[in-house]
């Protein structure tokens, strides 16, 4: 048995509006589990008319999908022979192509220096489109760099063709001599022709496999641009007897190996007149500690110095000069001495050689990383994947991995190679004055490996169905189906057709008949190995009946119908369940439909005091299965409903509410609620009646901190039911506070009341300086209206006078008499008035 298992099930997955979307829910197990879908908690079917639609391999697909079927889907499994569930949330979301408009087309703008324009260009899209703007020299710009594109391989054809006009065809055969372009030994940025080598093998047209004895890789494979040609010269002919040889010979009769050049064997001179240190020479040896890296710094006296650079000394060279006779020939007499000195010359590690590498699984892999330097470095590797880390000797420990390591180079050994050995392997070269790191990668090639666990389909005449076939490998490999031994056509038949993606092959059939129905093959091939898998269409059948059926809950209106599901699905997973009921006495089944492949299903809408018969079958895509055994059962008779269940909510003022919580009405609605309450001081009871609809009941007006007590009774057409008591008590009379009258006005209202008190106290406080001490604001405008009624008062008053005078009879004029400090001021700017006297006229002259 497998466990349910989903694989790759990838969130969130994206498609393009308009198109038809597969959502995929890849589960397998053992037996096969049975996938429902969700959206919005509500279970998708598989309708006619509906855009969702489950595929037989349980993936979703979404008909003509738009911006409103984004969101979350789940993808529900079960393995219903062991209980088993889980279940994925996909999110699901699709992406509108970009629409560009522009509300005008062109329009003429003129701007100063830094003033802005602004261009309008909307778009709409999902996600939001990037939005680039082009002026009109770049655009062309863009448009010439896109037509170059398209000419450059024309050109490039063009031009290769002149540069090989004088391309000539070079072929070496094995035993040729040639030249090889190398890097000379001790300095790696800088190369010239070596040799000669010998062709060992042709690989192909341009590269061969050269024989380097003298180098520390004895053969390698050289691009035929890295060879040349080596001609044998004639053989130089003897000199003469008239000739002189003269051969320089060494002081100290023992050769140090670390003394020998790798110039020659012996240095002969044939014209003791051209040599540069006479006739007879003598070496003065200088011995330091051995060392492959030299640098001689030769003194010669008073002739031209000469200087070597650094090389490395070659082992066959020190044994031939070694064994090499000594020989003294005098040319003369004049002598002159020269001395060899070595400098040790210290070089930072640096690794020459490491490439990636291919190996195939469970074969052995060979990693080898050359390094150089002066000390030698330590080489150490390390794996990426884990970071563990090998040196020179060590193993892993499941000993498959080993590494080995001498003179500047090691060798990494993977035994067995498994695919967790895939991925960065790093060498590292380690001295005392430094320290070279690089990677390589160790690529895997295998077989094709199956991943498909599902190898049984089931399917009906006219039912299409997908036959998955998932595979991995390296390098990729090709797929193919067969059917009895023949290869189905790519192209596929009338009703067949494959749909092949990298690393599956999708088999879509279509059975028209039984002989559609069989074994199906799907074979992939690599050049590792070829594999194949063995798939079965089996026809699919209607599912078994549910068995033990059972009512629970039974009650005067409804009753809870539950069963086991049956024991074979028929190969295609239920979709829902039909329940069958009537009244034993009618002909006529009612049905209801199942949410889903739950296994509860509720009838409602039935007859009180009722024997009624029930039956459930199972639907699956192929059709609807037998029902079950049929159960009987009779709901309950109607009776009076149960005692009421109340709770208590604070009212407002002097009222409390009463929350009325439906409960069993035995089987006919409640018509009313019956409530007494009263104090624990009175006696008599107050009755209240509540309609059977209402979930709550208002007592009021009540007294405030008073207890009282409740007896609730629910009534229905069969009688009242029990009744059900309830206490309560009302709080203290709240206190009418400066806070209470202004807790409902707003801030507004409370700022402009105040207002309103300011303005009244400062009328006030004007008015009472105006009638105590004239003064104020009232003062200053009674006064100006005043002042403009003074000259025409001042002339009535004139003309009264003279009235009076002549009326009086009396000749003498009528004098007041005031004192200096009793003269009149006025009362505007409080300036003297001067009053008329005798000699004043009292009219003015005109």
């Amino acid at each position: 048995m497998e466990k349910l298992t989903f694989r790759e099930v990838k969130t969130p997955q994206e498609f393009r509006q308009g198109e038809d979307a597969e959502v995929i829910c890849d589960v397998i197990s053992s037996p096969v589990p049975a996938v429902s879908w969700f959206y919005k908690n509500k279970e998708i079917t598989s309708e006619p008319n509906s855009i969702f639609q489950v595929l037989p391999t349980n993936n979703l697909q979404i008909l003509r999908v738009s911006k409103a079927d984004e969101g979350v889907y789940r993808c529900e499994a079960r393995v219903e022979a062991r209980g088993e569930i889980d279940f994925r949330d996909i999110v699901v979301l699709v992406n509108v192509p970009p629409v560009l408009s522009v509300p005008q087309q062109s329009f003429n703008a003129t701007a100063d220096y830094q003033e802005s324009v602004t261009f309008t260009c909307i778009t709409s899209g999902s996600p939001d489109p990037q939005v680039t703007w082009y002026c009109s020299f770049r655009y062309k710009l863009h448009r010439a760099c896109e037509l170059a594109t398209q000419n450059v391989f024309a050109a490039q054809s063009k031009m290769k063709g002149w540069f090989d006009k004088k391309a000539m065809v070079r072929q070496f055969k094995p035993e040729d001599k040639v030249l090889v372009f190398l890097p000379i030994p001790g300095s790696s940025f800088q190369a010239r022709y070596s040799g000669p080598y010998v062709i060992k093998k042709r690989v192909s047209d341009r590269d061969y496999i050269v024989a380097t004895p003298d180098r520390a890789r004895h053969s390698r494979l050289c691009h035929i641009n890295m060879i040349k040609p080596y001609y044998d010269r004639e053989q130089l002919n003897k000199p003469s007897s008239g000739d002189v040889n003269t051969v320089l010979a060494l002081t100290n009769a023992e050769c140090s190996p670390a003394l020998c050049l790798p110039l020659s064997n012996a240095l002969q001179v044939r014209d003791p007149s051209v040599s540069p240190f006479g006739a007879e020479t003598v070496l003065e040896a200088y011995v330091p500690s051995q060392t492959h890296v030299l640098q001689h710094d030769i003194d010669v006296g008073d002739n031209t110095p000469i200087k070597q650079h650094p090389y490395r000394v070659n082992p066959e060279k020190c044994s031939l000069c070694c064994s090499s006779q000594i020989d003294t020939t005098e040319t003369g007499s004049s002598t002159s001495s020269f001395r060899l000195e070595y400098k040790l010359q210290q070089v930072q590690p640096h690794i020459t050689q490491l490439r990636n590498v291919t190996a195939v699984e469970g074969n052995a892999a060979m990693i080898s990383c050359t390094a150089e330097g002066e000390p030698l470095p330590e080489i150490s590797w390390r794996r990426a994947s884990d970071g563990q880390t090998f040196t020179d000797g060590d193993k892993s420990q499941d000993g498959r991995v080993e590494v080995r390591g001498r003179q500047g180079k090691s060798m990494l050994t993977i035994s067995g190679v498994r695919l967790s050995d895939w991925g960065r392997f790093d060498c590292e070269a380690l001295s005392r004055i430094g320290g070279h790191q690089k990677s390589m990668f160790l690529d895997i090639e295998y077989a094709p490996k199956f991943q498909t666990n599902q190898t049984i389909f089931y399917s009906w005449e006219g039912n299409p169905v997908n036959i998955s076939c998932d595979m991995k490998s390296n390098p990729p490999a090709t797929m193919l189906w067969r059917r009895d031994r023949f290869t189905i056509s790519s192209q596929g038949t009338s009703n067949i057709r494959i749909h092949t993606t990298e690393g599956r092959s999708l088999l879509e059939v279509t059975p028209v008949s039984d002989r559609d129905f069989g074994r199906y093959n799907c074979t992939a091939r690599n050049n590792i190995g070829t594999r194949y898998q063995e798939f079965i269409l089996a026809q699919a059948d209607i599912p078994s009946h549910p068995y033990s059926v059972r009512l629970t809950a039974v009650s005067q209106r409804l009753a809870t119908v539950t069963f086991i599901k049956p024991d074979s699905h028929g190969g295609v997973p239920i979709s829902y369940y039909i329940i069958n009921y009537k009244d034993t006495s009618s002909q006529d089944w009612r049905t209801v439909r199942s949410h889903g492949v739950q296994s509860t299903v509720v009838l409602a809408n039935l007859e009180p005091n009722t024997t009624y018969e029930v039956r459930v079958a199972a639907v699956n895509g192929k059709g609807q299965g037998d029902f079950s055994h049929t159960e009987t059962f009779q709901t309950l008779p109607i009776r009076e409903p149960s005692p009421p269940t109340v709770h208590g909510q604070r009212g407002i003022g002097k009222a409390y509410r009463l929350g009325l919580i439906k409960q069993d009405d035995g089987g006919m609605p409640i018509v009313e609620y019956i409530l007494k309450y009263k104090t624990d001081k009175e006696e008599q009871w107050m009755t209240k009646l509540v309609p059977g609809m209402n979930d709550f009941a208002l007592l009021q007006p009540l007294q405030w901190n008073t207890r009282y007590n409740v007896e609730i009774t629910a009534r229905n057409v069969k009688g009242l039911s029990e009744p059900t008591f309830f206490q309560f008590l009302m709080p203290q009379k709240p206190d009418i506070t400066a806070d209470s009258l202004f807790s409902g006005l707003g801030l507004g209202t409370v700022v402009g009341l105040g207002v309103a008190v300011l303005l009244l106290l400062l009328v006030l406080v004007d008015v009472s300086c105006f009638f105590l001490r004239q003064c104020g604001l009232l003062m200053c405008i009674t006064r100006k209206l005043c002042s403009k009624n003074t000259t025409s008062g001042k002339s009535k008053e004139l003309e009264e006078g003279k009235a009076a005078y002549l009326v009086d009879g009396s000749k003498e004029p009528i004098v007041e008499m005031r004192t200096e400090e009793e003269r009149i001021t006025n009362q505007e700017d409080g300036s003297p008035v001067h009053e008329p006297n005798e000699t004043t006229p009292l009219t003015e002259p005109e």
